[in-house]
């Protein structure tokens, strides 16, 4: 249910005319239906990511200057004001264990995928006000898998069954085992950032 949760976000983010970019390690066979290669960008490879991340990165710094001299603090506020319509820019990947994870990489797989988590710092901590959103799927959310720098900054979490130990890993509590039946299929809970409000849901 994971990868297909992830897909449904996705779709729906494209559908209301975000700009969807996807790093896909497993080929392209996932997104490889025609509506995906004519609606978001995909990305194969760690070289190709960290350009992608760059882009990312100007633009935050653009939409920086652009929000400072406008004197607004959020896309919403900016896009209100302005007669400008800046698009939101969203970066997915379904393997952020092998994009983050750096067992069994080269040195210099390693030295990118330090790139990349250094970039994905900043993103997640300053991105969501200037409209650029991260979403990191994995079944290994441990701290190997994702550091601790990228985790603090993502508020929003979504788990599906789960046992305790790591239910607590991903919402930083025991609910995704004590609410989802065994019996449930593509059953999830997601903790929204406020505090230990959580929301189940089908996907």
């Amino acid at each position: 249910g994971k990868s297909v949760t992830l897909k449904l976000l996705l779709h729906q983010c494209a559908m209301h005319g975000m700009k969807v970019t996807i790093a896909d390690f497993k080929g392209g066979v996932d997104f490889c239906a025609p509506w995906w290669q004519d609606n978001v960008r995909l990305v194969y490879d760690l070289d190709g990511l960290v350009q992608l991340l760059d882009t990312f990165m100007e633009a935050l710094n653009e939409r920086k200057k652009l929000f400072r001299e406008a004197g607004c603090s959020n896309i919403e506020q900016y896009n209100a004001q302005t007669a400008q319509h800046l698009q939101r820019m969203v970066f997915a990947t379904d393997e952020a264990a092998f994009v983050l994870d750096k067992s069994g990489h080269t040195k210099e797989e390693k030295e990118l995928i330090d790139k990349i988590a250094a970039k994905l710092n900043v993103l997640t901590a300053q991105g969501r006000a200037f409209g650029l959103h991260v979403f990191l799927s994995t079944q290994r959310p441990d701290s190997q898998v994702i550091p601790s720098f990228v985790r603090s900054n993502i508020d929003t979490r979504i788990c599906g069954r789960a046992d305790k130990i790591l239910s607590e890993i991903v919402l930083g509590s025991t609910i995704a085992n004590e609410v989802i039946p065994k019996t449930a299929q593509g059953r999830f809970v997601m903790n929204d950032g406020c505090g230990n409000s959580a929301t189940v849901f089908q996907s």
